[in-house]
């Protein structure tokens, strides 16, 4: 399962897999990726959780192939996002900015614990039972954030 390259410049993303071709319009992709950007900075959450759905859904990309572009995205703006709000909390004293190092070791080490069986049990499962899983978690989570807000309105 190897995805390869064809066309990659301003316009347009292209590449193959298993035999087919899939496009995403860079622009629009660079729009949506700033988008999620500051969504996960805002709640704290990997942008990878975000995109990997989109992706999947609207551009009907193939679950294989996303799956490790969005966890070095994630990684990266993690690391990053990590650093940014040490830095607010060094550099200018904000009370409860700087991350906690110990529960996000605790976290990275689970997450990369996790990372690791996924991608190992990835190439085993079909990619509709990935995609199936991933609507499940995705939607249940959604309905879990509703149910919290009519919970606090009949309060």
């Amino acid at each position: 399962m190897t995805v390869s390259v064809e066309r990659f410049d301003w316009r347009v993303l292209q590449y193959g897999f298993r035999g087919q071709r899939y496009a995403v319009p860079v622009g629009a992709l660079s729009l949506l990726s700033a988008l999620i950007g500051v969504i996960g900075g805002a709640y704290g959450i990997g942008g990878g959780a975000i995109m990997a759905p989109f992706l999947v859904s609207v551009w009907n990309l193939p679950v294989h192939t996303i799956a490790g572009a969005t966890l070095l995205s994630t990684f990266l703006t993690s690391v990053v996002g990590a650093g940014f709000f040490w830095l607010m909390g060094t550099l200018f004293g904000l009370p409860g900015v700087a991350p906690n190092l110990v529960l996000g070791l605790c976290f990275g080490t689970g997450g990369l614990i996790g990372v690791y069986i996924g991608a190992r049990m990835q190439r085993f499962l079909p990619a509709r039972l990935i995609e199936i899983l991933l609507a499940v978690t995705v939607n249940g989570l959604g309905l879990y954030y509703i149910a919290g807000v009519f919970a606090l309105a009949t309060r």
